[in-house]
């Protein structure tokens, strides 16, 4: 229940001293205003239960599998594949039940697509943390808590998401701050012992994690289904409203951006070539494909375009990101601007 601050009851007293007249008036006011005050939330748009749950199971399949690869560590040698068959399995059910759902956010059947996406991160954060790209690990405690952590860490992440895609709303900051708190401790204390491949690997593990965690919201919720986005980090939280945006391909360049509109992709100083509805930048080609996006070369904060986005595409090269005043990297451009692994 809502309660006036404590420093607004005088002024709640003094209504009684007014005149009937004007007490009539201000009470009229106040009821008014809390009868508009909802309407900031009704015009949210509405929850899925669809992506929430498949969030879920994106983040249960990345914290199972990297804990199969944190005990293959810890022990030295493989990694036990009924250990990764049950991640897998417990993945597939989460998701199929997922989108029993009507509400999904994005195409029903993308079960494989998410698949790859995890599968890619836990073996990035693997050969990140142990320098191993596979096979026989070298037996280390510190590499397997790193790991582990970073198992914790993906899922609190995406329970966050989660919990914000159920409502419809914004992730909330002291969800992302919990996570980040729980990781920092984690990763130091891991790092006291004397057997790590590698110290000081906090803010590079966070970056890979937040990476992540933005992959699944491109997947999971397509631009156009999404009303509001947060920067991942709780350190830098902001919430922003967002604007659907259409691919655009310039064929002259062999690149491919997000446009607001049709006409301001044709009508642009170099002309584009507006994308079909629901079509995606596609970054291995240039072009606007369906979706799933392939990576390739990606220029972000390109101020040139359509307001600080990005620009996909072979054409995308690192003295041509350079002239746009962009960052080169390999990846997808997202609608939200951002190059996304």
């Amino acid at each position: 229940m809502n309660r006036a601050p404590v420093q607004q009851v005088p002024r709640l007293f003094a209504l009684c001293r007014l005149i009937p007249s004007q007490r009539t008036t201000i009470w009229a006011s106040i009821i008014l205003l809390a009868l508009v005050a909802p309407s900031a939330d009704t015009a949210r748009a509405a929850g899925s239960k669809c992506t929430a749950a498949k969030y879920n199971a994106a983040g249960q399949r990345a914290a199972d599998k990297a804990k199969c690869f944190g005990k293959a560590v810890e022990k030295g040698g493989g990694v036990d594949s009924a250990c990764l068959s049950k991640a897998e399995g417990m993945f597939s059910s989460l998701f199929m039940k997922a989108e029993s759902h009507a509400d999904c956010l994005a195409p029903k059947g993308d079960a494989g697509t998410v698949a790859s996406t995890v599968d890619a991160f836990v073996e990035d954060i693997t050969r990140t943390v142990t320098g191993s790209t596979g096979g026989a690990f070298v037996a280390s405690k510190c590499n397997a808590k790193k790991i582990e952590a970073v198992a914790t860490k993906v899922a609190a992440k995406a329970k966050c998401e989660s919990k914000a895609a159920r409502k419809g709303t914004a992730v909330a900051p002291r969800c992302l701050t919990n996570a980040d708190g729980k990781f920092g401790h984690a990763i130091g204390k891991a790092e006291g012992k004397g057997d790590c491949a590698q110290k000081g690997q906090r803010a590079t593990l966070e970056a890979k994690v937040d990476a992540f965690v933005d992959a699944l919201m491109s997947q999971l919720q397509p631009m156009g289904t999404v009303t509001t986005t947060t920067t991942r980090t709780a350190r830098t939280t902001t919430t922003t409203a967002s604007t659907p945006r259409i691919c655009c391909h310039f064929a002259s360049g062999g690149t491919c951006n997000w446009a607001p509109s049709a006409n301001a992709c044709s009508g642009n100083e170099v002309p584009g070539t507006p994308g079909a509805s629901g079509s995606v930048c596609n970054g291995a080609t240039g072009t606007c494909t369906s979706p799933p996006a392939s990576a390739g070369p990606c220029c972000s904060g390109v101020a040139s375009f359509f307001s600080n986005a990005c620009s996909g595409g072979p054409g995308e090269t690192a003295s041509a990101c350079s002239a746009e005043g962009g960052t080169l990297s390999t990846g997808v451009c997202h609608p939200s601007g951002a190059c996304v692994p």
